[in-house]
């Protein structure tokens, strides 16, 4: 695993120093703490840390071919490179080295950019081609590793991270409105966007090729693609994926574990990696409140299979760890949950140097709750009609009620009455149903539409949606843009690998060609046939409870420790955020949370998190980790 960084000037008489690529490596040394390396070929410079997993003694990078025509630096995992290899010497091709690295710029001088579908891995790469005087960008299929970049008449360059790339510009780039707007209704920008006009992301299954005469960016890969022909008993089908995706995903030179919170996806993925090995290292965390304390099911997991269990209650000092994690997400992300992923991978990192996690499981086999809610509305909706929802509404309204239930209710009455679409896009905003006022005036009706084109790209018919189809849009939105920037930024902070078995493609393809009746589970919820497989590999009674998530006591903290910090936030009279949101407006929703007639505690969140972000990365743009740096001495 790796941080990978570069710039290219184009010919226009400017050349890449190898002051200024360590520069830009500094600020990824988190990545990649065993070694550095940099290259200036022509006028592009590559920059790269490395995290020494595979080939530790021949595995650095930047690499190239034997005549140094074709380079590439790569953050990342091929599981299938040992069968490319073996298929490119047979081709006549000479390797120096047994690591996955140097199988791409073999494979691009047999596919050229077609080389991407060849891949089965987590990849983010920069290749090369110096005959051809090209750039080459690539992401993976579902967006594990991150890919920014930016392309202008002057140069062209590209990080792991974006901070790397702010200091190059020669005046800090303006923030775009609609990125702000998105983040507000989404908690996280969606790609290509970024905060920052100039600076773009690589979307998931996407390439760029950049030349000086242009540049042109493709999708190579969506999961309906290659639908799976028929192969016998889906839940034997499943199992053998599973297992397949868990075992070449144990290749590595340094210790490695799982983590484990006893859900369904991490048990599953434990009990899998335990047919293949001895001694098994595994990782959870809890808190000192129950409700939220998942270690119980865990260790009754990890004594089934008979890992080494690892586990730390942590009480969770949020305040201190806020700038930390505005400073490593590099873009405003609300998701509260990146809290107890920095400690758990704070915990694996003391141990391993790689874990396996669960990810992704809800997205393949419709595990959300907020999928059988949909399906609850669409079902109501059908049977009563959106005008007995609306009377219902304004009934709620006339009798003035007030408090958590109520305000829980006059939502759903509310989502009640909006078509498919919007109805689930208010389900998974943050500022929707009343609250869009957050925003100034000038904000308000901005957006960037992303979520729309993820319904139209699925198989959504407009009228009705199922759990594959919502599957579909959530692997294109939440799961990319919030659940693996999370777990990339989190394990990243301390130079942990995580790698993600459920999310190997061809298990993703087989997931999408299941009809529905493999996700619904008649003793309720989802993820039917995932669980029928999970409990043939640890206790029923671990398997079938209700699920938690992955969550804090946020609500209790903005009573609490955070309120004062809120406060001191919105008194403050030149914050920059206030360019963007109401001061107002947020300072009565800090008042109505606190006097506990209202959870406003995911809003808060966001806008603190925001707030956070401003400080850093807009009020001190020329050098955003100044004085941040200073937090891990």
């Amino acid at each position: 695993m790796c941080g990978i960084c570069g710039i290219w000037f184009k010919g226009n008489g400017d050349r890449p120093t190898v002051e200024l690529l360590r520069e830009m490596t500094d600020t990824l040394a988190h990545r990649g703490p065993d070694e550095e390396g940099q290259e200036i070929v022509s006028d592009l410079g590559f920059g790269h840390r490395r995290l020494r997993i595979i080939d530790l003694a021949t595995g650095q990078q930047p690499m190239c071919n034997e005549d140094g025509t074709v380079w590439v630096v790569f953050n990342g995992e091929i599981y299938n490179f040992v069968e490319l290899r073996e298929g490119l010497v047979l081709r006549g091709h000479r390797f120096k080295s047994r690591c996955d690295t140097e199988v791409l710029v073999h494979l691009y001088e047999e596919y050229g950019q077609g080389m991407a579908e060849k891949l089965r891995g987590m990849f983010a790469f920069a290749l090369w081609d110096d005959r051809r005087r090209e750039l080459l960008l690539c992401r993976d299929r579902l967006g594990i590793k991150p890919l920014y970049f930016c392309d202008n008449e002057r140069f062209t360059a590209f990080s792991s991270e974006l901070k790397t790339l702010l200091p190059l510009f020669s005046k800090p780039p303006e923030l775009i409105p609609e990125a702000i707007s998105d983040y507000f209704s989404f908690g996280y920008v969606p790609s290509p966007l970024t905060p920052f006009r100039g600076i773009q992301k690589l979307a998931p299954a996407h390439r760029a090729l950049i030349s000086r005469e242009g540049s042109t960016l493709e999708s190579y890969w969506t999961p309906l693609d290659q639908v799976p022909q028929e192969q016998g008993d889906p839940e034997q089908r499943l199992a053998e994926l599973v297992d397949e995706a868990v075992r070449i995903r144990l290749v590595s030179d340094v210790d490695f574990g799982a983590f484990l919170s006893g859900g369904v996806d991490s048990s599953t993925v434990c009990a899998m990696m335990q047919r293949h090995l001895t001694g098994l290292r595994t990782f959870s965390i809890g808190f000192p409140v129950g409700a939220y304390d998942e270690l119980p099911h865990a260790g009754e997991v990890a004594r089934h299979l008979g890992t080494e269990h690892h586990t730390r209650v942590v009480q969770p000092d949020a305040v201190a760890l806020l700038p930390k994690l505005a400073w490593h997400f590099d873009e405003p992300l609300a998701d509260s949950s990146a809290i107890p992923m920095w400690y758990l991978s704070e915990l694996a990192r003391s141990h391993v140097t790689m874990v396996h996690s669960g990810d992704g499981g809800d997205e393949l086999f419709g595990g959300y709750e907020r999928y059988q809610n949909e399906l609850k509305l669409q079902s109501l909706t059908r049977l009563f009609g959106t005008g007995t929802f609306r009377l219902g509404e304004l009934l709620l309204k006339a009798l003035d009620c007030r408090g958590n239930p109520a305000n829980r209710l006059l939502r759903i009455l509310s989502r009640a009455q909006l078509e498919p679409v919007a109805r689930y896009r208010s389900g998974v905003g943050i500022f929707v149903n009343g609250f869009e006022s957050v925003l100034n005036q000038r904000f308000r009706e901005l957006s960037s539409g992303f979520f729309e084109r993820a319904f139209e790209q699925g198989e959504f018919n407009g009228s009705s949606v199922t759990l594959r189809s919502l599957g579909l849009v959530d692997l294109k939105t939440y799961l990319p843009e919030d659940v693996l920037t999370k777990v990339d930024r989190m394990t990243m902070a301390h130079s942990l690998e995580a790698r993600v078995p459920l999310l190997d493609h061809k298990l993703v393809e087989f997931a999408f060609s299941l009809p529905d009746r493999f996700r619904a589970d008649p003793k309720g919820g989802g993820k039917r046939v995932l669980k029928e497989l999970a409990a043939t590999l640890v206790p029923r009674q671990v398997i079938y409870r209700p699920k938690k998530g992955f969550a804090v006591p946020l609500a209790e903290w903005f009573r609490g420790a955070l309120h004062q910090m809120m406060a001191d936030l919105q008194s403050s009279p030149n914050h920059p955020s206030f360019a963007y949101v109401e001061r107002g407006f947020v300072q009565k929703m800090v008042a109505d949370h606190a006097s506990g007639r209202f959870d406003h505690a995911e809003r808060l969140w966001s806008l603190l998190m925001f707030q956070n972000w401003m400080e850093l990365y807009v009020a001190r743009p020329r050098d955003p980790y100044a004085g941040i740096m200073a937090l891990w001495n």
